[in-house]
């Protein structure tokens, strides 16, 4: 870049750079594989990045060519992370919990508690070797921080969310009704997601349901 008069004119492009690579933010990891700076006539300058993000919890890296950061004269700018996005699903697996996270429900930003991906992950579980739900469970506005903790609002950065449930699940040979489930990220410690199911146990359509 060099300047002309009061205005910056000009081309950047760096690739690979060493200094760039691995850059450690909180449990995960961010690289620019490439960057591209052009100055406008304006007098502010338009970036754009190649970038990895590796995403702690969800085990996974989000992956842009096209990320931009565009500045004027009289504003900063603010960064597009909208092509920033898994190679496909998210799906991980842990003991009878499972969780999928849609490619495209990806959206990669900063938040209150940090840098953190929000999507709406569909969660499925087994109880004794079997499906537990009826019905997948879709929790929206979930956020995976990377400073490995889950959270549920971007301004209160929340570790619980409760969800409201109307469905059956089934315990070996027992069915549950269902009226909600509480999520607890964790805010110290090794916890990062536990969940708490809330229902009914129904022995007999003629008996009331025991609460559990």
């Amino acid at each position: 870049l060099r300047q002309r008069g009061r205005r910056q004119c000009g081309h950047l492009d760096v690739q690979n750079a060493p200094a760039l690579q691995k850059l450690v933010v909180g449990k995960g990891e961010i690289s620019f594989r490439r960057v591209r700076l052009d100055a406008l006539a304006s007098g502010g300058f338009q970036a754009t990045y190649g970038m990895d993000v590796k995403v702690p919890f969800l085990d996974t890296t989000l992956s842009g060519d096209d990320v931009t950061l565009v500045s004027t004269g009289t504003n900063e700018g603010s960064f597009d992370f909208s092509g920033l996005k898994p190679a496909a699903d998210i799906v991980r697996d842990f003991g009878a919990v499972h969780l999928r996270v849609p490619q495209q429900s990806v959206l990669f930003g900063p938040a209150t508690a940090g840098w953190r991906v929000l999507t709406a992950p569909e969660i499925t579980t087994d109880a004794e070797g079997k499906p537990f739900l009826s019905q997948t469970i879709t929790v929206p506005n979930t956020s995976f921080g990377l400073n490995g903790r889950v959270f549920f609002n971007d301004q209160t950065a929340d570790p619980v969310r409760v969800v409201p449930l109307s469905q059956m699940a089934q315990l070996g040979s027992t069915p549950i009704e269902l009226s909600s489930l509480r999520l607890d990220g964790g805010t110290t410690g090794n916890e990062r997601l536990k969940l708490n199911f809330f229902g009914e146990v129904k022995l007999s359509s003629a008996l009331p349901g025991s609460p559990v």
